[in-house]
């Protein structure tokens, strides 16, 4: 069995690299297409000050977050929502999301927020339950 060259191999690592990048960022591009819609109507400017939560899991049609992906914050403004992912981070612009459109999910802790066609879940970790009180109140 011969060996690659040297020269070969050293050819082929950027190249892999490269393909690695741009698979990386086409499915990023396509999973964040829901995220995408949101961020057209709710982009955020800046972060809110307030303390962070890490969402357990967030459904985005047509994509689902989970372990942290989604930070929350909350603020008189509304619900700051993003994802500091790397190849995420691109594509999935920061929102912030007005208390008018939020409600709360009936089978788990955690927000509903609609805006037709398009629905939004936000599962909370439970020690966000304090900090949501202080900012959201139902009508």
């Amino acid at each position: 069995m011969q060996l690659m060259p040297s020269s070969t191999v050293v050819l082929l690592v950027p190249v892999f690299m490269l393909l690695w990048l741009c698979v990386g960022l086409g499915i990023s591009f396509y999973a964040s297409q829901g995220w995408r819609a949101w961020a057209a109507r709710f982009a955020a400017d800046s972060r809110p000050v307030g303390r962070c939560f890490r969402s357990p899991c967030t459904l985005c049609h047509p994509s689902r977050y989970e372990r942290g992906a989604v930070h929350v914050v909350f603020s008189q403004a509304g619900v700051y929502l993003h994802v500091p992912n790397f190849f995420s981070r691109w594509f999935c612009r920061p929102l912030l999301i007005p208390w008018t459109k939020v409600d709360l999910l009936q089978s788990r802790f955690g927000l509903c927020i609609a805006d037709f066609p398009d629905q939004l879940e936000v599962v909370l970790p439970s020690e966000a339950k304090h900090e949501l009180a202080r900012y959201y109140h139902p009508a």
